[in-house]
């Protein structure tokens, strides 16, 4: 049986973006021995790994002689702290290295460079890879499961009625709370019913869930779900985060207010310019009631247009194709 370790962080500092894609593409890989390699992870996150076997450390000084015992067939590397100079020290040890990267800001060492980017070019990359590594980009590479896939929509329901609010496993932007703020003081934004999932370790899912419990809002709040294709097939319109799960939304055909809340979702700015896919916020605009209540307006006034642009940029499930790329690469 081929084997694979998949380096990455995931805490509630940088939250769980890296973790949850790594996961899915591990478990898009059948037929494959897989080991996690993370600094420790909490509670809340383990969940994402299991089933596969894990390897805690300490610092990545850690992970070479760990690679040196495992002997991977290939090595998947999915962190911004990690650049060439690690990659150099994790090569004697395994077949292929991988590298996940969406920011194209360092160089790499590698045989495989994933773009985790819809906007990324190869023209971008080659500069920042040996002349034979290969590039994986563009929309039948992006990384979203097939079970996005599988739940696109075929229409929007308006008048809407009900959204949508998620910012991630860890929304250290603390999004999802501002959100709520402004949903309470706006008699508008109450009229909607809310499904509110903030995340494994959200630090403020405590104060959230107070705030609501005293409000007359409309709403369902959920700490974790693993039915997120199914919620957002099932929601008129969503407030969220940028980043991968931005790409979920597109991929669905789910009208959303896009928020910026990290330096590497800057090519959701660059889509929004170029695509009529839904308003572009950052996070401070979700303070604003006027502003977030006139972009469900023009949401709402533009869901059919918005839905058929998002499911048109989102080429195929691109954790399949990747999965279909190593098997090549190893097994031949």
């Amino acid at each position: 049986m081929a084997k694979a370790a998949f380096i990455l962080r995931a805490d509630s500092r940088i939250g769980s973006g890296h973790l949850v894609r790594s996961s899915r593409l591990a478990e898009a890989m059948k037929g494959w021995s897989i080991t996690f390699m993370t600094p420790r992870l909490s509670e809340n996150l383990e969940k994402f790994t299991a089933g596969f076997a894990r390897a805690t450390i300490e610092k990545w000084e850690d992970i070479p002689p760990i690679l040196r015992d495992l002997r991977p067939d290939l090595t998947v590397i999915d962190c911004y702290e990690l650049e060439e100079r690690f990659e150099n020290l994790c090569l004697p040890y395994t077949r292929r290295l991988a590298v996940i990267d969406d920011l194209h800001n360092r160089r790499h060492n590698c045989h495989i460079l994933i773009a985790g980017s819809l906007t990324a070019t190869e023209d971008e990359y080659r500069p920042l890879v040996p002349p034979s590594a290969m590039l994986l980009t563009g929309g039948e590479y992006l990384l979203i499961s097939s079970e996005f896939m599988k739940r696109r929509k075929e229409t929007v329901s308006t008048p809407f009625e009900s959204c949508l609010i998620s910012f991630g496993g860890a929304d250290p932007a603390h999004a999802t709370i501002y959100t709520v703020k402004s949903i309470i003081a706006s008699e508008y934004l109450k009229k909607f019913s809310y499904t509110i999932v903030t995340g494994a370790v959200n630090p403020d899912h405590a104060a959230i869930e107070d705030l609501l419990a005293a409000s007359n809002v409309r709403y369902r709040l959920l700490k974790y779900s693993n039915r997120m294709p199914w919620l957002m097939q099932t929601h008129d319109f969503a407030i969220g985060a940028c980043g991968g799960m931005g790409y979920e939304r597109l991929c669905v055909g789910l009208p959303s207010i896009n928020v910026i809340i990290a330096d590497n979702q800057y090519s959701m700015r660059i889509l929004c310019a170029r695509h009529e896919i839904g308003p572009l916020f950052e996070v401070k605009d979700l303070k604003d009631i006027r502003r977030l209540e006139q972009g469900i307006k023009t949401l709402e006034t533009n869901a059919e247009a918005i839905m058929k642009n998002g499911q048109q940029l989102i080429k195929g499930c691109g954790f399949d194709n990747i999965a279909a790329v190593f098997d090549k690469e190893i097994k031949g």
